[in-house]
């Protein structure tokens, strides 16, 4: 089952924070543009998305617009904005110009931004080492989707120093950066057999965590408590953020595909990957095979 991913390589989802003043907390429409592109607590609609962000008209905004329409993805071609080289590469332009002017004036969501298209090399030459000085500044002006974009960076090869990032971003607000730590204690899990980083993701699902959550229903439901996995699943479907919305919803429909704990039902499977559309273009790609009567899990 192929699940949403992210047009920016990274996750990027800016949505407020202490501190300077942002492009962000400034920009009622490219908030908007950011709840309909991540279908967090509405449904997913790049179309609505991107006439946000074309209202916005800030750095942040024309970046968005020249990943969108760089998307040449046939899988999902109908659901979101068709591809544009010119359009793309015009809208990057104008981001990379507004981005710099507001960078160099401290505002830490461009500093972000700014730096992860040097790192990584994204409608600029490659600098590895000025898109970290641009994510640092940020970051040390408590910023905290600096410091989830700094766990990400390092996540597959420090995962310790990675954890710390992203407890720092926890910390200050960032509940996208709990993903990152489940799947630093899943790893852990993994490459030593401790139970203790399986302990610390059951906590992270006690206390709330939707990332935890799903993480501790797909072992129930290996385990064949399916119970407790569907109970879980459900819990997560209900928080606002659609990437893991859509997720619970997936394996929901999943579990009525094969009937693991509930009745074999192809249409109760349906209805569920109907919500996961909702909040995933991907899941909507899903979708449409299954009513083609194509098998889309693995």
């Amino acid at each position: 089952m192929r699940f949403f991913i992210q047009l920016m390589l990274i996750s990027l989802v800016m949505i407020s924070s202490a501190g300077h003043a942002e492009m962000l907390n400034d920009d009622t429409s490219l908030k908007e543009g950011m709840r309909y592109f991540n279908g967090d607590g509405v449904d997913v609609d790049t179309f609505k998305a991107a006439k946000c962000f074309e209202r916005s008209g800030n750095g942040i905004a024309y970046f968005m617009l020249s990943r969108m329409y760089s998307n040449d993805d046939e899988d999902i071609a109908k659901y979101v904005l068709p591809p544009n080289k010119a359009l793309a590469e015009t809208y990057m332009r104008k981001a990379l110009s507004a981005l710099q002017t507001a960078a160099a004036d401290s505002d830490p969501s461009a500093q972000t931004y700014l730096g992860n298209m040097f790192y990584y090399g994204i409608g600029v030459k490659e600098d590895k080492l000025k898109g970290l000085v641009l994510i640092r500044q940020a970051a040390d002006s408590g910023y905290s989707k600096a410091w989830r974009l700094l766990g990400n960076i390092t996540i597959e090869d420090k995962l310790d120093e990675a954890y710390g990032y992203f407890e720092k971003a926890v910390s200050l607000g960032d509940r996208e950066s709990e993903g990152g730590l489940v799947r630093i204690n899943e790893r852990k899990y993994i490459d030593t057999a401790d139970p203790s980083y399986k302990e610390t993701i059951k906590k992270m699902a006690n206390e709330g965590s939707p990332f935890a959550m799903v993480s501790l229903a797909i072992d129930e439901k290996h385990l064949g408590k399916y119970t407790h996995a569907m109970s879980l699943f459900k819990k997560a479907s209900q928080d606002d953020l659609g990437s893991t919305k859509a997720m619970a919803f997936s394996f929901i429909a999943l579990m009525y595909h094969r009937g693991e704990g509930v009745e074999e039902s192809r249409a109760m499977s349906l209805k569920y990957l109907n919500e996961a559309c909702r909040h995933d273009v991907y899941e909507c790609y899903n979708r449409d095979l299954y009513k083609d009567g194509k098998e889309t899990w693995p």
